[in-house]
């Protein structure tokens, strides 16, 4: 299986790849903490493909509400026991199962939080014992385990969406993947490779991206991280004919806050300039949190210029409080 690269141009995705490398020597298990769509199932299989279980299984398994009846019973490959005595023996895997086909591996949970919580107890105890009955013999259970939660999961235990025992015996090891709005550097070399990937699926000829349209990727928040520029780029794939996919694609498509929009039709040429250039300065101030000095480096304008613009397009110097805030790692 080919596994899509980890792009580590950002300084914080330097430190995920240490982390990756510390998490690759040891035998720990590891909790990976982020947004959905920041590449934390890409990070457990990095780890994996590190490790001395390399050549061992990797095994994802991510809880869906439609198969909750049968959920347990692939996880297991057995089903639960019922009475007293039976809940506190040893817990049973089955040959089926996907805790036994990751056996000597890796099982990694895509969403545990969603996992009902009767399943996540017996987690917990099976991860604490650390051993399983199968068939008639009690084998070592020599599975590691990842799991993707997001920021503030002791809260969720707390409020019992997760298993006290079960957190505690997984996250011997903690690893933080940020949020594609704090990784700028790494979106250029992303958007290439969603968007080469999204040509070979349409089957159309490659389309590149300009400068521009890279710098004002750049320079979106992409609340839906990773999977909304790849959603955005299939979209431009379909709506752009030419070749080359330019910063007015982008701006007819997204907003500044990274939403996406239909296209804005109307208006006067000169007011469809006002806008654009409002929207791309607005990125770029954005991009660098409101420091003048490195904004009119990337807009390739003198500061006097910058200001002016500022004042006459009704741009805002400084970002909004709020907004610093959403670039700061949870």
């Amino acid at each position: 299986m080919n596994e899509a690269p980890i792009f580590s141009s950002s300084p914080a995705m330097r430190r995920v790849l240490e982390d990756v490398s510390v998490a690759a020597g040891i035998r720990a298990n590891v909790v990976i903490c982020g947004e959905p769509g920041t590449g934390r199932e890409l990070v457990a299989r990095e780890i994996h493909r590190r490790s001395e279980r390399a050549d061992r299984p990797f095994v994802r398994v991510a809880y869906a509400v439609e198969s909750s009846d049968t959920f347990e019973l692939e996880l297991f490959g057995q089903a639960a026991r019922t009475g007293e005595r039976e809940r506190r023996a040893t817990e049973r895997i089955g040959r089926c199962g996907h805790l036994y086909e990751a056996l000597g591996g890796t099982v990694f949970f895509a969403n545990l939080p969603e996992v009902p919580p009767r399943t996540q107890a017996r987690l917990a105890r099976l991860f604490r014992d650390g051993e399983a009955v199968q068939g008639k013999n009690r084998i070592n259970l020599t599975v590691r385990v990842m799991a993707a939660v997001e920021q503030g999961y002791a809260g969720r235990v707390k409020g019992g969406r997760l298993h006290e025992d079960l957190v505690r015996a997984i996250s011997e090891l903690h690893i933080d993947v940020p949020p594609l709005r704090q990784r700028g550097e790494d979106i250029p070399a992303l958007a290439a490779m969603f968007l080469a990937d999204a040509c070979l699926h349409k089957g159309v000829p490659p389309k590149q991206l300009t400068s521009a349209a890279q710098q004002i990727l750049s320079a979106l928040p992409w609340h839906g991280n990773a999977l909304e520029l790849q959603r955005l780029l299939a979209d431009l794939v379909q709506r752009v004919q030419g070749g080359v996919i330019d910063l007015t694609d982008v701006l007819a498509t997204v907003q500044i806050d990274g939403r996406a929009k239909p296209f804005a039709k109307g208006g006067t040429l000169r007011e469809a300039r006002a806008r654009f250039e409002r929207e791309y300065i607005a990125a770029v101030m954005t991009q660098h949190h409101g420091r003048i000095p490195e904004a009119a480096k990337t807009l390739g304008v003198q500061r006097p210029n910058l200001y002016r613009k500022l004042r006459r397009l009704n741009v805002p110097k400084a970002v909004p409080k709020k907004q610093r805030r959403s670039t700061v790692l949870d």
